[in-house]
């Protein structure tokens, strides 16, 4: 049988996911054709090559004492019950009613970034449901009639990020759970009702309870990769900030993320593996800057969020766990994490 492969440059693969500095009208590039898996893993999204100055470590830039890390639990986040416990509860909702009252302040006062319009593109969220186990939507190798796909843990981090790319992600790169480390980076409780336990146990299969007196959820201890990815914000509306229009880049990302994500759950369940994904719109699951620095994704800034060399803070980072054997990247040294011990800009 004969074998196609695609004639796509990279310099036009690029172009097609937007990263090769064109903008939305370059109608006129074709889009790659993958006429198989193979194809697929040799496409040039599918690598993941760094400028010259970013340096693979053995250890992240900033100290990690596994010793005395404990897995946390998301209920304490600030997106979650900590701003009330930090605050008290009346200090939470005099903060939200002058928030709304200034938004209608801005929009009255015709404030450029916070008008009527800026606002309505603010709240312009749609989201995708999004669930711990997927959509499952999609086929199982079993009701195919096919075994599984088995790749190397190479071929399989290729084939992922190529995916991931072709969607719109930008940094992809993994992580592989150790009892003793990275596995404390898995909240304790998740997002949801009751904030379900997370509990990692040798069994076949993901499950939960949302019903129970203590809700919880299970994750496989066989599911020993978490997959790591990026989207990358609008430069020039962050250079808005803080306005609404800046708002939305950020919630733009979270929007489709909800969309990616069960897109790549799908994708694993046809390849014949799990894919566990985040609850929550926003973040769940496990530590996203602590899995990023991990993958090589960046380094850990001062105001404690990963900063790329490519984008800086202008990306939003998820994870999902997966028993897919995926090759682990290594921790990046590009001179931020020196940079930061000085520059203390964030804190200005």
């Amino acid at each position: 049988m004969s074998k196609h492969h695609s004639t796509l440059s990279r310099r036009d693969f690029l172009r097609l996911l937007g990263l090769g500095g064109v903008g939305l009208g370059a109608a006129a590039v074709s889009a790659p054709v993958f006429h198989d898996l193979d194809e697929l893993i040799a496409s040039p999204g599918a690598e993941f090559k760094r400028a010259w100055y970013v340096k693979e470590v053995d250890k992240p830039t900033c100290e990690i004492n596994w010793g005395i890390m404990e897995r946390w639990s998301r209920r304490e986040s600030m997106w979650a019950e900590g701003l009330r416990k930090a605050i008290g509860p009346e200090q939470q909702a005099q903060v939200f009613k002058a928030a709304a009252a200034n938004t209608r302040q801005r929009i009255l006062e015709n404030k450029p970034g916070c008008t009527l319009k800026d606002v309505a593109l603010s709240g312009a969220h749609h989201w995708a449901p999004v669930s711990f186990v997927g959509p499952q939507t999609s086929p199982t190798p079993e009701e195919l009639g096919v075994p599984r796909w088995e790749g190397t843990p190479e071929e399989n981090a290729r084939i992922v990020r190529a995916f991931l790319r072709l969607h719109g992600a930008y940094h992809v790169a993994f992580v592989e759970l150790d009892t003793n480390t990275t596995e404390k980076l898995i909240y304790s409780h998740d997002s949801g009702p009751g904030y379900p336990r997370l509990d990692i146990l040798d069994v076949d299969e993901p499950y939960e309870d949302l019903e129970a007196d203590e809700t919880y959820r299970v994750i496989p201890k066989k599911a020993r990769w978490v997959i790591v990815y990026s989207l990358r914000m609008s430069d020039e509306s962050m250079r808005r900030a803080p306005t609404e229009l800046a708002s939305r880049t950020t919630f733009a990302m979270y929007n489709l993320r909800t969309l990616l994500q069960g897109q790549l759950q799908n994708f694993l369940r046809t390849l014949g593996y799990m894919g566990l994904g985040e609850v929550d719109n926003f973040n769940s699951l496990g530590m996203a800057t602590g899995f990023a620095v991990l993958a090589g994704l960046g380094e850990m800034s001062r105001m404690s969020h990963c900063i790329t060399p490519e984008f800086g803070l202008r990306q939003r980072i998820w994870k999902l766990i997966t028993d897919l054997p995926l090759a682990p990247g290594k921790p990046v040294d590009f001179g931020a994490m020196k940079f930061c011990k000085t520059c203390k800009k964030c804190a200005q």
